[in-house]
């Protein structure tokens, strides 16, 4: 499958970005993955779904490359990041639960990218990809990794277990708003899909009977804030931006009200929306692809050494 994703995908990229190598002293292209907890494939406007509103989601495919088929190896939220910051499926990483190390003999994406000179920030928007504790190794090859406080027994759910969007948002804003220069590598994890679903005000009321869509609705404006401060700042341009689910959210299907136990569409059908610099030129993929093919897919566009594994 990996083979099949990078041909395709690099053909593409061929047309839309020859002659990019950068020069010596010059800036590589910045790299913005975005990943959104509990991402369904099938509740975004951009894949066919009518009742919801993703206009920054849509202006990515409208403006990119749209993967119709894309797939999680794992419904699982660690295991899931452990293939798509490592190019591993997650019987090669080892990581298939949580609270399992991610091996430090697996490159991660930061790592190779920090090798190369990036400065490389995380941002994460539940305990559960906390690198202290739950998600140990996650942060390898990151400069800066925003865990959460050791010591946060009396705050509420939002800063004890998770961060609403536009806390993350913010927060990744600031970082690299205080990391001017040189190439970036950003990853903005958004929890607001995962179960339980309260999506804020209007969103609420908005989508009252489909919260969970209320949630994307909402994580879809911190992607489109995100978005703006990239090309407030001149960096939209010279930036590749990956956006994808770790996995889905069952809603009931074949009996699962979230996810974690079964392996159906439902959880492992995931969106993939690429930006690449320089174009706006739309394409839409209909192959099978996989989550553990984006980092070698990164490294191909940066022009960049692929680990052999």
């Amino acid at each position: 499958m990996r083979a099949f994703f990078l041909t395709l995908y690099c053909c593409f990229v061929a047309v839309s970005i020859a002659g990019s190598e950068p020069a010596p002293g010059i800036a590589r292209h910045n790299v913005f993955l975005i990943t959104i907890d509990t991402l369904r494939a099938d509740h975004l406007h951009c894949y066919g779904y009518q009742k919801i509103q993703t206009p920054a989601l849509d202006e990515l495919a409208s403006g990119g490359i749209r993967f119709a088929q894309a797939f999680t190896p794992s419904p699982i939220t660690n295991t899931s990041h452990a293939s798509i910051l490592t190019g591993l499926l997650p019987s090669s990483h080892g990581v298939s639960d949580f609270g399992i190390a991610l091996a430090g003999d697996h490159p991660t994406l930061a790592q190779t990218l920090e090798e190369k000179g990036y400065r490389t920030g995380a941002f994460i928007g539940a305990v559960i990809l906390d690198s202290k504790s739950l998600a140990p190794g996650l942060d390898r090859g990151f400069q800066f990794y925003d865990n959460f406080p050791e010591h946060a027994a009396g705050k509420s759910r939002w800063g004890r277990i998770e961060r609403r969007g536009m806390d993350v948002a913010q927060r990744t804003e600031k970082w690299f708003a205080a990391h001017p220069g040189g190439s970036h590598f950003v990853w903005m994890h958004l929890y607001d899909p995962h179960y339980p679903y309260h999506p804020p005000a209007p969103y609420g009321e908005q989508y009252r009977d489909r919260l969970y869509d209320g949630e994307i609705a909402f994580a879809d404006v911190q992607v489109g804030r995100v978005i703006s401060f990239l090309k407030a700042n001149n960096i939209y341009r010279n930036t590749l931006i990956v956006l994808t689910g770790d996995h889905g959210e069952s809603l009931g299907e074949h009996g699962e009200k979230t996810h974690g136990f079964f392996i159906y569409n439902a959880t492992l059908h995931v969106p993939v929306l690429i930006h690449l610099p320089g174009t706006t030129s739309t394409k839409t993929v209909s192959e099978l692809v996989s989550l553990a093919d984006l980092m070698p897919t990164v490294l191909e566009v940066l022009k960049l050494e692929i680990p052999a594994e």
